[in-house]
């Protein structure tokens, strides 16, 4: 294509939307996530749920519309506090309240083990995503809804992940080795800043990355970024260098 005298239309980039993209108020999670999952998602859900435990079972679950919301909650927070095993969030010296208020043991095991997104009796072998197809459509209209910055790039992201899945990759040099790669259109945005050395003493190579927890420099890799948060902060000082580095920032990552 290169190689030959091909003629180029070029396309009108103009940024089309709000420069000032700011939200009016900021809402509760619970609001946001109601913007991205909405009631004929939860409702496809519900019924397909309901279908395949009574083909499985041959029993009814009777499964509501908020039963569903309140397990893909606890799911959620079961991601953000983690246990050493599920039943942990249940047993009496690690009872975990927001989990198990909402649920009990039984309750949630049976959802895990029935809840379903599609007919399961219509495969489609063009799609290895196929049971979560429609969900994953209807999530992409409402990510779709986001407003979008003026600067923008493509980003690969890793959703951690260590099941059985012909779609998982391992990649050696990502904070998540084992999972699932996408590609995503995300907010881009270019700041320019006084590059220092890395916090590490250990460490002699000048940081490209701040650390906005810690409010210092640090070199992102295994030994640096790792070691430096299992020691004292005390121990480290930093020394300042006249040179400048790009930082980029990048937002909306859920638009997929």
């Amino acid at each position: 294509m290169w190689g030959r005298d091909v003629p180029f239309t070029p396309v009108d980039t103009t940024f089309t939307g709000e420069l000032d993209a700011t939200p009016d108020d900021v809402k509760a999670p619970y609001g946001y996530f109601r913007e991205l999952v909405n009631d004929k998602m939860l409702s496809n859900i519900r019924d397909q749920t309901n279908i395949y435990a009574l083909e499985k079972n041959n029993e009814e679950m009777n499964v509501s519309v908020k039963e569903i919301e309140k397990f893909i909650g606890v799911y959620l927070r079961m991601g953000v506090m983690k246990a050493h095993c599920q039943r942990a969030y249940w047993a009496a010296k690690t009872l975990y309240p927001p989990v198990a208020d909402v649920f009990s043991r039984s309750r949630y095991e049976q959802l895990a083990s029935t809840i379903y997104f599609t007919d399961n009796n219509k495969p489609d072998a063009n799609s290895r995503v196929w049971k979560l197809q429609p969900w994953l459509e209807d999530l992409k209209l409402n990510l779709e809804k986001i407003p979008t910055q003026e600067n923008q790039s493509v980003n690969e992201i890793m959703v951690a992940f260590k099941g059985r899945s012909k779609l998982k990759q391992f990649m050696r040099n990502k904070p998540h080795r084992w999972g699932i790669k996408i590609w995503a259109r995300v907010g881009h945005m270019i700041q320019y800043g006084s590059r220092q050395w890395c916090k590490l003493p250990s460490c002699h190579q000048k940081s490209h990355f701040y650390c906005i927890k810690c409010n210092m420099h640090l070199c992102i890799n295994k030994d640096s970024f790792m070691e430096f948060h299992t020691k004292k902060k005390s121990n480290f000082s930093c020394a300042q260098r006249d040179k400048f580095v790009i930082y980029t920032f990048v937002f909306n990552k859920f638009r997929i």
